[in-house]
């Protein structure tokens, strides 16, 4: 029985998770929560989330840079490497532009504080 979850279980410790557990793959988890002079500030989609922000989003002509949070990304780096965290963070970064902007073709430019 174990065999089989085991597999299961890694998978899902390997998913990006805001610190109150919901977990964050796209747009469609994260909600705007405020948006002026380009930068787009957005938090996680629970309710009850006490986190005040998951990323910023500042966009400039054809380039936008993605700025995730310090709790956010330490949150994530214990349960995953280093290499891990920063490939599924660039991942997120360009799904999130690309979903806010309506699949453009935008340079992304990941920073991770």
């Amino acid at each position: 029985m174990l065999r089989k979850i085991l597999p299961f279980l890694f998978m899902l410790s390997a998913l990006l998770r805001c610190v109150c557990g919901a977990v964050v793959e796209g747009l469609d988890d994260l909600r705007v929560a405020d948006e002026a002079n380009g930068l787009i500030r957005l938090r996680c989609g629970n309710g009850y989330c006490e986190l005040e922000e998951v990323c910023t989003v500042s966009v400039s002509g054809e380039n936008a840079d993605v700025r995730f949070s310090r709790m956010f990304s330490e949150y994530n780096l214990l349960f995953m490497g280093r290499d891990e965290l920063t490939k599924k963070l660039r991942r997120l970064g360009v799904k999130v532009v690309k979903d806010l902007f309506g699949g453009k073709s935008i340079k992304t430019r990941i920073k991770i504080l």
